[in-house]
């Protein structure tokens, strides 16, 4: 990313298969999306323009969005973020939540209660868990 940017990609391997722009920008996504904070954070902006230009999806921005928001102990926006307690697993800290099935939509989202009831989560118990940490 620090050589060639995010956008466009020249992949010349002799004897290999040749690998497409999208695949490795989502290679290069998950491994900052899993890179520590500071890595992230100084990722942050190139993805963001490059998820307005339709390089990236909106949906992995909001994914690496939240991750940074609850790396620096901020709220997240889209719901993305599942903890896991000591004892269970639970959506981590959402802002607004009452707006947060517009936002998923705008970014293309599923709705959140169908990710959440992947994990075993009913959304309307994890903003009441929420309201009670609170």
């Amino acid at each position: 990313v620090e050589q060639c940017g995010w956008s466009k990609f020249e992949v010349k391997v002799d004897n290999l298969v040749t690998l497409k722009e999208d695949q490795i920008r989502s290679a290069l996504f998950l491994v900052l999306q899993h890179s520590f904070r500071e890595a992230m954070a100084n990722y942050y902006f190139q993805f963001k323009e490059s998820a307005y230009k339709y390089e990236m999806d909106r949906s992995d921005l909001a994914l690496y969005q939240d991750r940074l928001l609850m790396y620096f102990d901020f709220p997240q926006v889209y719901g993305t973020q599942i903890i896991h307690d000591i004892d269970r697993m639970h959506l981590y800290q959402l802002w607004s939540p009452e707006n947060v099935s517009e936002r998923r939509k705008e970014v293309g989202l599923r709705p959140i209660e169908d990710y959440l009831e992947d994990y075993g989560l009913d959304y309307s118990q994890e903003i009441e868990h929420q309201k009670a940490r609170d």
